[in-house]
């Protein structure tokens, strides 16, 4: 008996000493990717959904607000996209069964921020428009690449969704498929999808390039 209360009070002495075990990082703490790729014979449309919540929605508005009157005008939503921008030019890469595509922006980034005051939840939404052309068709089937490391120095959580469209398909690993990525990650991976050309001239292959996971279909949020 001894023993067993000598046991409990080394138990609970090392408990006291241990650090606490790190929490779960909540929706609040991330930033939301929410990204959707639609690919048609000639081009892919791909939509990037970020969405800040709470502290670091106030953050992104600090940076937007640049003369901090508390409005964010036209031409500091117009000076803010631009900076997005220029980082989705480093930090977005698409490729095509291993070769790189250029994404081009479809139009000037979206920006909706919440009205001025101090409301206990926030959210900043960016919105990017990009197309990027599709090479010229060697095999039915191509494998899709996206890396996305916007905002790294944030948590992340993505969400991939796909769409095809005029005779393709596309089909994610999983659907919805889902990343987390740390803060201050360097590499982050890849985001997969396989594009099915079911054109008359393209009958289906047996592909061996496939994503890392069993593919399942894919839909638009």
């Amino acid at each position: 008996m001894f023993r067993g209360i000598l046991l409990c009070m080394i138990g609970a002495w090392c408990a006291l000493l241990s650090p606490p075990a790190p929490a779960h990082p909540t929706l609040s703490d991330c930033v939301q990717h929410d990204i959707l790729l639609e690919a048609g014979p000639d081009y892919i449309d791909l939509t990037v959904r970020l969405t800040f919540f709470d502290r670091h929605a106030a953050v992104q508005e600090a940076f937007a607000d640049a003369d901090g009157d508390g409005h964010i005008s036209r031409p500091e939503r117009s000076a803010y996209g631009r900076d997005v921008l220029e980082q989705a030019a480093r930090e977005l890469a698409l490729s095509v069964d291993g070769e790189p595509v250029e994404l081009a922006p479809l139009h000037d980034p979206s920006i909706t921020a919440p009205p001025p005051g101090d409301a206990p939840h926030r959210r900043f939404e960016i919105e990017l428009v990009f197309f990027a052309p599709v090479p010229p068709a060697g095999r039915a089937e191509a494998l899709v690449q996206l890396r996305n490391g916007l905002f790294p120095d944030f948590a992340a959580m993505t969400a991939l969704h796909v769409a095809g469209r005029d005779g393709v398909r596309v089909r994610a690993a999983e659907v919805g498929q889902s990343m987390s990525r740390a803060a201050g990650a360097k590499e982050p991976l890849p985001l997969e999808a396989l594009l099915i050309r079911e054109s008359p001239e393209h009958a289906p292959l047996n592909s061996t390039k496939t994503p890392s996971q069993d593919p399942s279909e894919g839909s638009p949020p």
